[in-house]
């Protein structure tokens, strides 16, 4: 039999039963307390008609199920002395009578176990990340603190403000960290109870350590819906002091759903329809000339070995982009305007000009001519160029045919100085010493 006689009892849970109750409850106000209490009463009366009707009705089955029900009450009715007791949890966990409710009827283990464990595992990975971001670095950035050194500076300023108090003599070296820090009773990072933390004088934001970061990013980063470093940056900066780009990226590095969202906009950006006369396929061969062994550029001297490593076409298009940019919007609105102001592929343009260009096919496959075709083409190549170019270099024997004249102004380099000039070495020189005398 289905347990349809359980259904009444839930409205009286949701929607005016225990949870509303119990969420008064967690107010210690004495003075409500009895008004409370009489409240349990009533609605203890009430559900024992309702089981007085389903002990009547159901079978045993129902009967067990309903006294689990009853235990409910029981629960409620022990709030009152854990109020006196101040033993009270936080809003956002879950209390004991939710638990035993989701217990008694089957959903004891939390939806947010899954969540919790990556959570954990999140945390585990930013702090190991941060201690290498730190090591790495010379010295130690002053506004990434880590636990250690939070704990000490907060003495610092405390023993600071304690000095200042009475009216005594602070350091200098503890002056300058007065000036720029004090302690305030604040909530906490990741929304705790208030507490003492390092706060920037004059501003008011709080000073985080390394190992509340998280806590700090977190929070905001679901605040902002999963945004990016800048747009993360921009809203913790308002409350707190010491946040960095470099922290908040290695955080970012860590989240699951950011990747997967990056995976999917990046899918998504290829449906998207882009700037069409971008898109358009480029023809390679109205800037370039193909060769069998080389690729030259019909603008500047450019050129590119056809056994080079790499895609051809990217190191084409990044030359044409760097130095022939005008060139290459000319040729991209030129075709916008032969299309019609729209892009169109090969097959489009093959069935609606009837046939391609065959020019621009055969200078697409055409090969570089080679010197003999390049002589046909011109008419012939220059006679003394080829015959510069085909001449063999001479001997020994007819370099001394040739230069026949040439060793007769060696012999003359190399012949003594007697022969040459029909004076000997002491008559030069007694002629440059009487010329010195006369001057």
């Amino acid at each position: 039999m289905q347990n349809y006689f359980l259904l009444p009892l839930l409205p009286l849970y949701h929607d005016n039963g225990l949870r509303i109750m119990h969420e008064k409850l967690r107010n210690p106000i004495l003075d409500t307390l009895t008004q409370l209490q009489n409240a349990i009463g009533k609605e203890k009366e009430a559900r024992d008609q309702k089981m007085n009707t389903i002990q009547s009705n159901g079978t045993m089955e129902n009967v067990e199920l309903s006294k689990k029900c009853t235990n409910l009450v029981v629960m409620a009715n022990k709030t009152g002395s854990k109020i006196r007791e101040n033993n009270w949890k936080e809003k956002n966990e879950p209390n004991e009578l939710e638990l035993d409710f989701l217990e008694n009827f089957g959903v004891g283990e939390q939806k947010n176990a899954q969540k919790s464990a990556y959570v954990r595992e999140w945390h585990d990975k930013y702090l190991a990340d941060m201690e290498k971001v730190l090591g790495q670095k010379r010295t130690q950035p002053r506004n990434l603190l880590t636990e250690q050194k939070y704990k000490s500076l907060m003495e610092k300023v405390k023993f600071a403000e304690s000095i200042h108090k009475t009216n005594g003599q602070v350091p200098k070296h503890l002056n300058s960290i007065l000036k720029k820090y004090r302690i305030a009773l604040v909530n906490g990072p990741s929304g705790e109870m208030a507490g003492n933390y390092l706060v920037e004088n004059g501003t008011g934001r709080i000073i985080a350590s390394v190992a509340h970061l998280f806590n700090v990013l977190h929070k905001y980063h679901l605040l902002t819906g999963h945004r990016r470093s800048i747009s993360m940056f921009n809203a913790v900066k308002k409350e707190y002091a010491n946040i960095t780009v470099e922290s908040i990226i290695t955080f970012l590095s860590g989240c699951q759903e950011c990747k997967t969202g990056t995976k999917n906009e990046r899918r998504m950006a290829t449906l998207v329809k882009s700037y069409e006369h971008k898109t358009r396929r480029i023809d390679y061969s109205q800037f370039y000339r193909f060769g069998p062994d080389v690729i030259e550029c019909r603008h500047c001297a450019y050129r590119r070995w056809t056994n080079s490593t790499g895609k051809p076409t990217n190191a084409l298009r990044s030359h044409l982009k760097k130095y022939h940019m005008n060139v290459l919007k000319q040729y991209r609105i030129a075709i916008l305007e032969r299309d019609g102001g729209h892009s169109k592929t090969e097959d489009e343009e093959s069935d609606q000009n009837g046939e391609r260009d065959d020019n621009d096919d055969n200078q697409r496959l055409m090969p570089m001519p080679t010197e003999d075709e390049e002589s046909d083409q011109n008419g012939g190549r220059d006679d003394d160029e080829d015959n510069q170019r085909l001449m063999p270099m001479p001997t020994g024997d007819e370099e001394s045919d040739q230069n026949a004249e040439g060793d007769d102004e060696d012999s003359q380099r190399i012949m003594p100085t007697e022969e040459r000039t029909g004076h000997t070495t002491e008559d030069i020189h007694g002629m440059i010493s009487s010329d010195q005398q006369s001057q």
